[in-house]
């Protein structure tokens, strides 16, 4: 099932933008950004409006994160994970949070990112530096998304995953799109084309034989008690003005 076609996110706060709900306030009288004052004024017209107001366009760069989490499942990851990105969770006693992790394990929530190559440099030295500090403050919307996925699993420890494939995979990637008969076959067969039609350089994300990043890297930490109470201060808060969008004015 579409995420955007799942009915429990219409109108809720999703841990996809939980960093919203934590920006700076513009002023005392506006405790909010107006990042996030648009978000919530989102969720209010998306409750009126009784659907989800996004349009479930399967982009490039939103097929290849997707298959890359199937090929990471596949390939990379061991037994005691299980991929659930497909399917979104409800708080179970906060009506209105969702999230949609993309892998569980023991006491830990998962979150995967296969970015572009500028990105994926940038955050696969954050997450190596293994500096909780670091990877707050340098990757804000990664973090509180993962902060929100365990508050949501009620779940201890999170952990960021930066996933690109190796040169000398590729063609293994390839057989697996090849192979693949699930969901949006569709959006993933320009990765099989693109190997296929120029195996020496293809126009996909990947990392050069030569490289000295790696492949896997994964940053595994227990999520300070601190940092859910905040996050569910401020879910709570603006889960209030979206149900009574007259008490505040945004």
């Amino acid at each position: 099932m579409s995420v955007l076609d799942n009915k429990i996110r219409q109108g809720a706060i999703s841990s996809s933008k939980a960093s919203l709900l934590m920006d700076k306030a513009q002023s005392k009288a506006k405790p909010y950004s107006r990042a996030c004052e648009t978000y919530l004024k989102e969720r209010i017209r998306e409750r009126k409006f009784k659907g989800s107001l996004s349009v479930d366009v399967n982009s490039r760069p939103m097929a290849w994160g997707h298959f890359m989490e199937l090929y990471v499942n596949e390939y990379k990851l061991g037994l005691d994970y299980q991929h659930i990105g497909d399917k979104s969770f409800a708080h179970p006693t906060i009506d209105g949070w969702v999230g949609t992790p993309d892998f569980l394990a023991d006491n830990k929530v998962a979150e995967l990112k296969a970015y572009q190559p500028n990105k994926f440099t940038e955050y696969a030295e954050a997450i190596q530096s293994k500096d909780l500090e670091l990877f707050k403050r340098e990757f804000k919307a990664e973090y509180w998304q993962i902060v929100s996925n365990a508050c949501v699993l009620n779940l201890d420890y999170g952990e960021a995953i930066a996933f690109m494939p190796k040169e000398d995979e590729l063609m293994q990637l390839a057989k697996m799109v090849e192979e693949y008969d699930g969901k949006n076959l569709w959006s993933y067969k320009y990765i099989y084309d693109e190997i296929i039609a120029n195996p020496e350089n293809p126009n996909i994300a990947y990392i050069p034989k030569e490289s000295d990043y790696e492949d896997m890297n994964i940053f595994t930490f227990e999520i300070p008690r601190e940092d859910k109470e905040e996050l569910t201060s401020r879910v709570l808060e603006c889960l209030d003005i979206i149900r009574n969008e007259l008490k505040y004015k945004l």
